[in-house]
């Protein structure tokens, strides 16, 4: 019997059991016993995300992020998908755009990877706050510029964490979260030919300053209060009127505060042009066991008991008939996600992505950090120095990679 070793991202205990289950089911319809590897994002970033598959051949199958797919592809350890494979793993379904959009570079047809898993960047907010402010969340969430509006009114009623940013969190979020107001902005990341960055134009330079201009509606105890806990923690437990995160934030209602909470939470869609990512499934180049490696791929992708999985993870099928299922569909959170994951954008599939991520998002971590120190500085003058130096130096090095 064959035997395929299956690279998952780590997303806690009950989704791995989720996972298990269903894998026990391909077991009985498949020759293939799938051996399950599962690895902390961060981990699995650095093992895979950066270089691809390891030589060693320890990974025949992984999930890969959708942000790391463009130097995934660069390494050349990935398998392509025919047009036949890929309409098989999709069944009687459609993709999300978006991340089909993740599965080959940009202006290339070769397609790299199968889109799993979709995740978006959601709203969270409290009725009760925003009813003792006497604010509607129907006008004050439309779109962004009512909600820095908004976070100044919950601010001047008193509420010190009007808005739960991040802060200390993984810096490429800062990106996923400020594409929203980039977009929104008429800005990009990259140019077309992926050889310049766009982060000092004007329209980008400007949603980068919408967005930050946020984080001066904390009062000086909210950052402080920011500065050591998440925006989960700050929403549960420090009386944030808002937080900015993805769906696992009202995935488990078991770590709600108490039942009065649970009854005051409440989703949004992010204002503007939603951020959407997820992750994708790719095959190993050279793999002997093919056959069974795109069965086990379809099985992932078209097995109604990935459903579950996808739930426990707090996230949704990449696929527009699997994300409506009716499992999915009894979360408060469903329709929010569903509008949001159809019209949002993801990030650009180009070469050399991840050093493009990783500059900009220590050029962002940089900027939230100076204003979190110091509230009362130019909000303007910093960002504009900030974003001008990081394009320069990307610039120039990008120029160097490609003569």
């Amino acid at each position: 019997m064959d035997e395929l070793t299956l690279s998952i991202i780590d997303r806690g205990s009950s989704s791995q059991t989720a996972l298990q289950t269903a894998l026990g089911q391909f077991a009985t319809q498949s020759r293939a016993r799938v051996h399950v590897r599962f690895q902390p994002w961060q981990e699995a970033r650095q093992n895979l995300g950066k270089s691809g598959f390891p030589n060693d051949g320890s990974i025949d199958i992984a999930e890969l992020d959708t942000a790391w797919m463009s130097d995934a592809i660069a390494s050349g350890t990935l398998r392509p998908y025919s047009a036949h494979e890929l309409d098989q793993c999709r069944g009687n379904d459609e993709y999300l755009p978006a991340l089909l959009e993740c599965t080959h570079l940009a202006g290339e047809a070769d397609t790299w990877a199968i889109p799993w898993l979709a995740d978006t960047i959601l709203l969270h907010y409290r009725k009760d706050l925003f009813v003792s402010a006497r604010i509607n969340p129907q006008m004050g969430l439309c779109n962004l510029a009512e909600l820095q509006a908004t976070a100044k009114s919950l601010s001047a009623a008193g509420i010190h964490i009007p808005i739960a940013l991040p802060c200390k969190v993984y810096p490429s979020n800062l990106i996923r979260i400020v594409a929203s107001w980039v977009w929104r902005a008429g800005g990009d990341f990259i140019h077309r030919d992926g050889k310049q960055v766009l982060f000092d134009h004007p329209e980008f330079v400007q949603g980068v300053k919408d967005y930050f201009h946020l984080y001066q509606t904390l009062s000086p105890e909210g950052r402080q209060t920011l500065e050591t806990v998440g925006t989960q923690e700050a929403l549960f437990k420090h009386n944030a009127a808002m937080a900015i995160g993805g769906t696992w934030v009202m995935q488990a209602p078991s770590t709600f505060p108490n039942p009065e909470f649970a009854r005051n939470l409440a989703v949004a869609r992010l204002p503007g042009i939603p951020f959407v990512g997820g992750s994708t499934l790719a095959i190993r180049r050279g793999l002997t066991c093919e056959r069974e490696a795109i069965e086990l791929v379809q099985f992932l992708s078209t097995s109604p008991s990935i459903i579950a999985y996808a739930r426990q993870a707090g996230l949704a099928p990449a696929r527009l008939r699997g994300i409506n299922s009716p499992e999915l569909s009894s979360s408060p959170a469903h329709a929010v996600l569903v509008e949001s994951t159809k019209c949002g954008r993801t990030l650009p599939a180009v070469k050399q992505w991840n050093l493009i991520e990783d500059r900009l998002s220590q050029a962002l971590y940089s900027i939230c950090s100076q204003l979190l120190a110091d509230p009362y500085r130019s909000v303007d003058s910093l960002i504009n120095r900030t974003l001008s130096q990081t394009a320069r130096e990307l610039n120039h090095a990008l120029t160097q990679k490609t003569t």
